[in-house]
């Protein structure tokens, strides 16, 4: 459940910045340090976005039972 919430706030980041964006470059120029520094913001929250998709979903492969996780002893030796 808490996967799913960040998720959600993520998403709203990203809409909300993705719109910030939007209006900045259609007051400055698409090169403006301003547009810029929104856009790599942007880029920012898509890339947390983009690890969180991903790793909810390895993490259901390696809570798999195709999934052996090594034993202690196994570590050990």
């Amino acid at each position: 459940m808490k996967v799913v919430l960040v998720r959600y706030i993520l998403l709203v980041k990203i809409d909300l910045k993705r719109r910030e964006m939007y209006n900045k470059a259609k007051l400055y120029t698409l090169t403006h340090p301003r547009v810029i520094t929104c856009s790599q913001e942007l880029d920012t929250l898509l890339n947390k976005y983009h690890v969180l998709i991903f790793q909810d979903k390895y993490d259901h492969l390696y809570k798999s039972s195709f999934y052996l996780a090594p034993s202690k002893t196994e570590e050990a030796s």
